[in-house]
């Protein structure tokens, strides 16, 4: 307490009755200090003490104003072991994204439960100070900043960081799970004040429901999943909590392939979801590819029976004429979807570049295997080569006609093709 009267029980009743009377007298609304209009001998009456009872706690009305400011965020304040622990048990029942949501509930509970008749009503009054531009706003601001909000994204992080650790989850880059507590401590605060001061009601589990979406959205798993190797395995999820097949996974994609017509930047994961099917969580999606990016490329592997049976046409005939019929093929439907093809190749670039044990999601070179269809091609049309040189002039192929195709995606198929086909080396 700022007050400098001595810390004793008689004392601190006290200055909590004289606390107490000054909010109940409180007089002014918006951005003016908390006492403005109050006097000491009206706080002196309305706490039943004499004026210099009241200045000896606090010799000041600023020391009044820091002291009713105290009994506010003290009614409000978090405690992060209950939260988290609240989670964490849910984390093995019933996954990530509903443990999240539980200790996000049980934060939210705990800042929005306050009595409308106190608490409440005097945080509003905080806020729109806080909000203002009197003379108290720029403390005020401070003051929440380091005792409410301060103290409430530790409360956070701790949560979100045993949450995260536990499902076996990282931040994808560049963000931290700090800044995750930091967008979702901005979005309670903002939530709270549009409430407070503007009036507006906010929808139960509104909240909840934006944490677990930023959860899922900023992490992804922290090893790899979702590839041929661990289908192989049997390394599945538990039934229920994510797509447990690549070909399921595949299908997802392929479902949600007509969002991508204008670009995939502003798809979001609940959308791939939901054009997925009703059996389909926001979840599953977001552990099976972590961007829709990835998304968008695998939708391609739509397009493999048509390009196999481009492939094996005239294969009989000549294995130089069906790798021309299925590089043309490939091309085609490439142009035909430019923003499909620029997702395939950067994340066949990433597929590459990334170490097998933490690739995150679907290998892309395996749910749309086009290395694969042309090598088989290759192989046949040029049997002296090694198998080294033949994956490395397939992949050439794929990056180029996808690349090509989709920068130019008004070109002449036959002109792209004949470009493309001069990549393979003569005997």
């Amino acid at each position: 307490m700022r007050g400098p009267a001595g810390d004793t029980p008689k004392g601190r009743a006290a200055r909590a009755r004289i606390v107490e009377a000054a909010w109940d007298l409180l007089v002014h609304d918006g951005s003016v200090p908390l006492t403005a209009g109050l006097t000491v001998r009206s706080v002196a009456a309305a706490a039943g003490m004499s004026p210099g009872a009241v200045q000896h706690h606090f010799p000041t009305m600023a020391d009044l104003s820091d002291a009713m400011v105290d009994a506010v965020l003290v009614g409000v304040s978090v405690e992060p072991v209950e939260a988290a622990g609240l989670g964490m048990e849910r984390v093995d029942e019933s996954g990530f994204a509903e443990a999240v949501r539980a200790g996000a509930q049980a934060n939210w509970d705990v800042l929005s439960s306050a009595d409308e008749s106190e608490v409440e009503r005097r945080l509003r009054r905080l806020y729109a100070l806080a909000v203002g531009r009197g003379a108290d706003s720029e403390s005020m601001r401070a003051r929440l900043g380091e005792e409410l909000w301060g103290s409430y994204r530790p409360t956070v992080e701790s949560m979100m960081d045993s949450l995260v650790e536990a499902a076996g989850r990282r931040p994808v880059d560049p963000f931290t799970v700090g800044d995750l507590a930091q967008l979702t401590g901005a979005l309670a605060e903002g939530l709270l004040a549009e409430s407070m001061c503007g009036g507006v009601p906010v929808r139960a589990g509104l909240y909840a429901d934006s944490v677990v979406a930023l959860a899922l959205a900023l992490t992804v798993p922290a090893r790899r999943r979702w590839t041929l190797a661990d289908v192989d395995a049997g390394l599945h999820e538990p039934a229920g909590t994510a797509l447990d097949r690549v070909d399921v996974a595949v299908d997802a994609a392929c479902a949600a392939a007509g969002l991508f017509s204008e670009g995939y930047a502003d798809v979001g994961l609940a959308a791939v979801a939901a054009a997925a099917g009703a059996d389909v969580s926001v979840e599953s999606i977001v552990d099976a590819f972590g961007t829709s990016r990835s998304v968008a490329a695998v939708s391609f592997a739509r397009h493999l029976d048509a390009l196999v049976a481009a492939a094996v046409r005239r294969r009989d005939t000549s294995v130089e004429v069906a790798l021309s019929d299925v590089v043309t093929e490939l091309a085609r439907r490439a142009q035909a979807e430019p923003w499909v093809a620029a997702a395939l190749v950067h994340e066949r670039v990433l597929a590459r570049a990334s170490d097998p044990d933490r690739l995150v999601g679907l290998d892309v070179r395996r749910a749309v295997p086009l290395d694969d269809l042309i090598g088989d091609l290759l192989a046949e049309l040029r049997p002296g080569w090694e198998r080294r040189e033949v994956d490395a002039t397939a992949a050439l192929v794929v990056d180029t006609v996808l690349n090509q195709s989709a920068g130019r995606s008004e070109e002449a198929l036959g002109a792209l093709v004949a470009r493309v086909l001069r990549l393979v080396p003569s005997d």
